[in-house]
């Protein structure tokens, strides 16, 4: 089943020609697959940790993606965190893949993709979420 559903989606996304969807090879031997599954910015980004931990946050940089069981609006909630603070978190709706593969235990991980100071709080940090095949 797990397969037949990563199939899938590494089908869809290579069928559509995504320009943010490609192979990329790791510092070892073996070649992974990159599929972005969400660009977006931060939402919420002034009602966290976002201020305080911005001369820190770089281009490239890792991301976590933690499940926030406590939000009752919407139940594929990821908060986005730095280096263990809270920046925000995904923006509402179309998370339920990420939410599936992230519960499966597959590899989802985050990334600052964009830095822009002078740009409103929840549009700040651009972020790419990427199933690691």
């Amino acid at each position: 089943m797990r397969r037949k559903f990563l199939r899938a989606m590494v089908t869809v996304g290579s069928t559509l020609a995504w320009p943010h969807v490609g192979a990329r090879t790791s510092a070892s031997t073996s070649a992974t697959r990159e599929i972005v599954l969400r660009r977006c910015t931060v939402f919420g980004f002034k009602y966290f940790h976002g201020e305080a931990i911005w001369p820190n946050l770089s281009i490239g940089a890792p991301l976590e993606l933690i499940r926030d069981t406590n939000d009752i609006f919407d139940f594929h909630t990821f908060k986005i965190a730095f280096q263990g603070q809270t920046l925000g978190h995904l923006p509402f709706g179309r998370n339920q893949v990420i939410d599936e593969l992230h519960s499966r235990g597959e590899q989802v991980v985050a990334r600052i993709t964009a830095l822009d100071a002078h740009a409103a709080p929840d549009r700040r940090v651009g972020v790419d979420v990427v199933l690691v095949v």
